[in-house]
């Protein structure tokens, strides 16, 4: 059981000077920089199941990990409504796919369409402590590297 809708608490104070934020088990690279000769990997297409325009632009990145980790799930996610309480985002969330894990010899393989500036991608996995992680797929601002920001 996953949910649909999720509020999010995103700490700032993690980046704050000082503060040694621990690398994530999961990583994202584009895949024109990432090696997949010879590695055994799955590959999920977001856009087979909500065709997009051929000129639309896709980006092909790679998720993958130097370590074992398990229910890696991808989700597609859209901003449903800012909580008038709280002033954070209520986002949907939708289940897209699942994988047992990724581990060093066994990657995958993404294509997606990213819509402007608000994150529209998103992938959760459990650690090798069984802690679940939660983060969303960005491109970042500063170099266009494609980046996790964890929540």
């Amino acid at each position: 059981h996953y949910p649909l809708h999720m509020i999010l608490h995103y700490d700032y104070s993690l980046f704050e000077e000082g503060n040694e934020v621990p690398a994530p088990a999961l990583k994202v690279a584009y895949t024109e920089d990432f090696d997949l000769a010879g590695l055994e990997y799955n590959e999920y297409d977001y856009t087979e199941f909500e065709p997009v325009d051929e000129d639309t632009p896709k980006v092909h990145y790679v998720l993958y990990a130097d370590e074992t980790v398990k229910k890696v799930h991808l989700f597609s996610i859209s901003i449903r409504c800012i909580d008038d309480e709280t002033g954070e985002e209520v986002i949907d969330t939708t289940l897209e796919d699942m994988q047992q894990q990724v581990d060093p010899e066994h990657p995958l393989s993404v294509t997606a369409v990213m819509y402007g500036d608000m994150p529209n991608l998103a992938v959760g996995y459990e650690d090798a402590e069984g802690v679940y992680h939660f983060a969303f797929i960005e491109i970042s601002g500063e170099d266009g590297s494609l980046i996790l920001r964890e929540f």
